[in-house]
């Protein structure tokens, strides 16, 4: 008897994935400076999610 499974194997170099966690990489770096700005923080929040959806969905 098959079972399909509810979803596919993650991949850690699933596109989407490979991208959001070099971005999130790269704004960490960018507010740990003096000049960061307030979007610089924004944008990580916003990242972080995107990336937290994409894992769930995608994996």
């Amino acid at each position: 008897m098959f079972i399909p499974l509810k979803s596919k194997p993650c991949s850690a170099m699933d596109i989407t994935v490979f991208h959001l966690s070099r971005k999130l990489k790269k704004l960490d770096r960018r507010i740990q400076k003096d000049s960061a700005k307030t979007h610089d923080y924004t944008n990580r929040e916003r990242v972080i999610t995107q990336l937290n959806e994409a894992k769930r969905y995608l994996c």
